[in-house]
């Protein structure tokens, strides 16, 4: 919508099971951004410092409209000046998070409990598709399990990837989408990004986009080696996010591609990581 002065706002309607986890969200960006995080776009507040307006029995919300300019889909993956920015968020967002009083540890996130909770479910409504799936449970259960409990925890974005990002010529502009944010383990967001970008196309995973990045975040110190060392396992984990929304919406050709994506990083795991290794650290240096 827009003002009369030509100013452009985004105006949400708010469902009413909805308002809690939304305000969250909006006393979470205000938080944040007070810390000097200048990647988000803060809700407006109105009287009384109130984030929703009521207005005929509909709760609204409503943000500045950032502009920005569209991703290429085809060249932006192997854009190695992306993993600046990019880079700069999560390493900003871990300062500006420490002490956010909206959360509690006993939120955090597990990413194990999920998986094993989507294939019990996955057992009475989608059993054919479960052979697919032993591969990549062995891998897990042999690479994963007993690390992902001891894995450092930190405040993430939640669903950080190229296309929850306001982008300007050479720069963020806005990070958007927090729904999911909250405390989970440190590395999450990026094997999120780097997930996505592989999905795209796996040639990216050893494109300067994704070398640059981890090269960068290494070089920063921002994760634990035992963060590190369980990346890619973590990456091929969080792909069941995505496999449930494929699942939720009867999409079977997604379904199919995420099924072919985990055996791919499974099967290329160690040329993976040898890379990653080799090229991040020249990027440090």
């Amino acid at each position: 919508i827009k003002d009369d002065q030509g100013g452009r706002f985004n105006l949400e309607l708010i469902p009413a099971a909805a308002r809690y986890s939304k305000l969250r969200i909006a006393r979470t960006l205000a938080f944040l951004f007070k810390r000097g995080l200048s990647y988000i776009v803060p809700y407006l507040e109105g009287d009384n410092n109130q984030y929703h307006l009521q207005e005929n029995g509909a709760l609204w919300q409503m943000s500045p409209f950032i502009p920005g300019i569209p991703l290429d889909r085809e060249r932006y993956l192997y854009e190695g000046w992306r993993a600046v920015p990019l880079a700069h968020f999560l390493i900003d967002l871990r300062r500006a998070s420490e002490g956010i009083p909206y959360f509690s540890l006993e939120e955090t996130f597990s990413l194990k409990s999920y998986i094993l909770t989507l294939v019990c479910r996955m057992e009475s409504h989608a059993p054919s598709m479960l052979p697919r799936l032993r591969r990549t449970l062995a891998f897990l259960e042999q690479e994963f399990w007993d690390v992902h409990d001891r894995l450092p925890i930190a405040f993430c974005h939640g669903d950080y990837h190229p296309l929850n990002i306001v982008w300007g010529r050479r720069e963020i502009r806005a990070v958007i989408d927090w729904e999911f944010a909250g405390p989970k383990p440190e590395i999450y967001d990026l094997a999120n990004m780097v997930g996505c970008l592989g999905v795209e196309h796996p040639s990216s995973l050893k494109g300067d986009l994704v070398i640059n990045l981890i090269g960068r975040l290494k070089a920063a110190s921002l994760y634990a080696e035992i963060s590190w060392d369980s990346f890619t396992a973590f990456i091929v984990a969080l792909r069941f996010a995505w496999l449930s929304e494929w699942l939720r919406k009867d999409d079977r050709e997604m379904v199919g591609l995420e099924l072919d994506y985990m055996d791919l990083l499974i099967q290329n795991r160690e040329l993976l990581e040898r890379n990653w290794e080799a090229c991040s650290r020249r990027v440090a240096d």
